[in-house]
């Protein structure tokens, strides 16, 4: 186990958590650290630090062997597809260490977590130092992104339909249905290819996605 660099130590104390970096002191939320490395991969990647105060403070975790395989065994039953993050350890002294992963964007997203109760994963995405739920729409449109030129839009009279439905004022997407009286599944297909061809604007409040 290496030594924790100078640089390292400097970037964890002087940058504290935002949009590419978080703190987590323990493993034993497991699943915040799932949503944390779910939303690195759905946005621009980013880093996470096991053995940390949110203050910046190193602390360090005992036993960072098991720590880590534990961390692997629950990464990889735990997030549907699956993500590859580079692991690294730091020794602190007194049989403490310093887990560091490094999660890259994900070239298969949308990632979710896996969630008891719910039929599909949940995902997640970064918004500032947070990781927060994605909205269907958004979540639908990271797969035609995927895609590329493959998940073509044809403009007809049904698109055609919603966009007028959004005019002004901003509206999420029960109001959207209650309007063009599309059904829910077909909605969020078409504005989600919309909004991966930037044809709409999306915004979350409060747990909503509006367009």
């Amino acid at each position: 186990m290496k030594e924790l660099p100078k640089y390292i130590e400097e970037q964890i104390s002087r940058s504290g958590e935002d949009h590419f970096l978080e703190f987590k002191e323990k493993t034993s939320n497991i699943r915040q650290i799932l949503i944390e490395v779910c939303a690195f991969s759905n946005s621009q990647g980013g880093q996470l630090f096991v053995g940390v105060k949110d203050s910046g403070k190193v602390v360090g975790v005992k036993d960072p062997d098991g720590e880590l395989e534990y961390l692997k065994g629950k990464l990889e039953i735990g997030l549907k597809p699956m993500v590859y993050p580079k692991f690294n350890q730091f020794t602190l002294g007194m049989g403490r260490g310093l887990i560091q992963l490094e999660i890259p964007e994900s070239p298969e997203k949308p990632i979710g977590v896996v969630t008891e109760g719910k039929k599909w994963p949940i995902a997640y995405k970064r918004s500032g130092e947070e990781s927060i739920r994605m909205g269907p729409v958004e979540r639908e449109s990271l797969s035609f992104k995927k895609q590329g030129n493959r998940s073509g839009l044809k403009y007809g009279s049904l698109e055609h339909k919603i966009l007028g439905s959004i005019d002004s004022e901003p509206k999420n997407l029960s109001q959207i249905q209650k309007i063009t009286k599309v059904q829910r599944p077909v909605l969020i297909r078409k504005l989600a290819l919309m909004y991966s061809r930037e044809l709409l604007e999306v915004k979350l409040e409060g747990g909503k996605e509006f367009f």
